[in-house]
């Protein structure tokens, strides 16, 4: 069920909160954030799709973000992100991204490193809490009278995203939810999930990513330097291999050369010989 709470002295349609619940999912990525201590992770995903019919008979167009994003860029506030849509209750993150994609209306947020914050980080983490509601101010749309379906065309505010606990839309699910690692071992798994063996994940739990980024470049520098001396090696090897052919060519050639003097003077030799018997 929508639920639509009217602002003090109005009654329009257009001037109703509409409040929308949707879905998403968990999946645990490594964290790599500035100022870490002020928050203990951070999430992104869908807290709206785009196109499909809620549980509230109600189905958001796409663009209809717009508006609201565009008094967001303004005012340069974003929405609050409030627990079951109680602001009275301490807040446990932030939103630091709010945008429209093709799917739908894109966030990206923080758990704040408060006792809240970790606290709403566990549920997410552990799907205690698997939901997102979003409170919005509705600008123009459409009724269809047969089926009962809302497009909203427009949405010209949004004050506020909510964690809670039941869905309205369950097509709009979360991307990741990202954590700071609490030990050694949690960041070896984080590190080994996201590609990085053993070895290099010890590598940079002992000796820091720039050390083991330092020896790998050192890795590299040595294989660069170890093909290289192959090269010049073998073209050592080609030119020695030319220089001992040029040599047996010329000791060839002085061969034949004498071989060739012999065989004149043995011919000049037995000339001789014969003129001599001759008389």
């Amino acid at each position: 069920m929508v639920l639509e709470i009217k602002n003090e002295g109005k009654n329009k349609d257009t001037d109703l909160i509409v409040r929308k619940q949707v879905s998403f999912e968990i999946k645990t990525v490594e964290e790599k954030e500035e100022n870490s201590n002020l928050y203990v992770g951070s999430f992104s995903g869908l807290a709206s799709t785009f196109g499909n019919v809620d549980l509230g008979d109600d189905i958001i167009q796409q663009g209809a973000f717009k508006p609201a994003i565009k008094v967001m860029d303004k005012t340069g506030k974003l929405p609050k992100a409030l627990m079951q849509h109680n602001s009275r209750q301490d807040q446990g993150a932030i939103f630091t991204t709010v945008k429209e994609t093709a799917e739908g209306l894109f966030v990206e947020g923080k758990f704040i490193n408060t006792d809240r914050g970790k606290n709403l980080r566990v549920e997410v983490m552990t799907g205690a809490i698997s939901d997102f509601s979003i409170g919005f101010r509705i600008g123009k749309y459409e009724m269809d009278e047969e089926t009962g379906v809302r497009t909203i065309i427009e949405i010209r505010e949004l004050p506020e995203i909510s964690f809670v606990t039941f869905p309205m839309n369950p097509e709009a699910n979360i991307l990741d939810a990202k954590s700071r690692p609490e030990n050694e071992r949690d960041f070896e798994k984080l590190l080994r999930d996201n590609g990085y063996s053993r070895d290099e994940a010890k590598g940079i739990i002992s000796k820091g990513l720039k050390a083991l980024q330092r020896d790998a470049e050192g890795d590299k520098q040595r294989e660069a330097e170890e093909k290289q001396k192959e090269i010049d090696d073998k073209k050592a090897e080609e030119a020695k291999a030319a220089e001992e052919a040029e040599e047996t060519k010329k000791a060839n050639e002085a061969k034949a050369a004498k071989e060739a003097k012999y065989a004149e003077f043995a011919e000049s030799f037995n000339k001789i010989i014969k003129e001599l018997k001759g008389k």
